[in-house]
């Protein structure tokens, strides 16, 4: 542990010999210590790479207090480590795989770039914008060989305030049970299944409400750099961002003839003579199932 780490718990924590803390009397505000835990305590950390059948979470234990922007520190007793639970922007930039990490990155932005999910405005009175932070994953194969570098560019959402920036946050998914009754028809009657991935699902939401960003660190625009981004799209993170790709869905399949049944949203169902085709939506999964798939 860093040794500098003890001097910071003494400066936030009250003592004997003064009615305040260090910190209140050194800068006049209050310290908050709720990001502390107890030194030891077990921990659920989630894969960084995982497969849908494996768990999502491993147990581990707690040993260090976050340090500056790096983190919280934990020990995995499976494979005898101690490692950062997230990686952030400051770490992804020195480490070994900085240029292709940085090479995702310049990928997602220019994505951002094409659908225009932002116009850089200045920040109206009295609005407070919401921050961002980058989220890193790599992709591996069956041997695990790294085979994409991922960097997502995701929104503090948790900073949105309802009725302000968001309301209504609420998307259906399908029921399992549905979808194991569409699969047993498709099995019947030999209909044939493709499944789809959409790459960058929430973005294509519209947003209702006014919701402004900071510029990501990196990718400022020096003419630009006192600006804020307000949001023409949803981005990852927002708290309405699931709900605004799935009415954006809606309304697109409509256009090709699709009827959502009234029982389960998430699926919607064609007829045109003797061709039959169903959609199946679950979150950005989607499943095309009928007689008349091309291949």
């Amino acid at each position: 542990m860093d040794l500098k780490q003890p001097l910071f718990t003494l400066n936030h924590v009250p003592s004997k010999s003064v009615e305040k803390t260090p910190h209140e009397m050194w800068t006049g505000k209050r310290p908050s210590m709720s990001f502390m835990k107890v030194w030891g305590c077990k921990a659920y950390i989630k894969h960084q790479m995982s497969t849908k059948l494996e768990p999502k979470l491993h147990k581990c234990t707690f040993v260090v207090y976050p340090k500056e922007t790096k983190g919280y520190y934990f020990y995995n007793p499976k494979d005898n480590k101690v490692f950062v639970a997230r990686m952030t922007y400051q770490e992804a930039v020195p480490s070994p795989d900085s240029e292709k990490l940085l090479e995702a990155m310049r990928s997602e932005m220019d994505c951002m770039s094409e659908n225009q999910l932002w116009t850089l405005v200045e920040l109206p009175e009295g609005v407070k914008p919401i921050g961002w932070k980058w989220v890193f994953k790599k992709k591996t194969d069956m041997d695990g060989n790294v085979q994409t570098y991922k960097g997502r560019l995701v929104a503090k959402g948790f900073r949105q305030i309802h009725g302000v920036d968001y309301d209504e946050t609420f998307s259906p998914v399908a029921m399992f049970k549905s979808i194991r009754i569409l699969l047993a028809i498709a099995a019947f009657h030999d209909y044939e299944i493709w499944q789809m991935d959409i790459k960058t699902d929430f973005i294509n939401g519209k947003l209702e409400e006014d919701v402004y960003m900071t510029q990501p660190g990196g990718f400022v625009t020096p003419e630009n750099a006192g600006n804020v981004c307000k949001l023409q799209r949803s981005i990852y993170g927002l708290k309405q961002a699931s709900r605004g790709w799935n009415l954006r869905f809606n309304d697109t399949i409509k256009e090709f003839g699709f009827i959502r049944n009234e029982d389960e949203p998430c699926v919607s169902k064609k007829f045109s003579g003797s061709i039959v085709s169903f959609l199946i939506l679950y979150v950005d999964d989607i499943l095309v199932i009928g007689n008349d798939v091309p291949t």
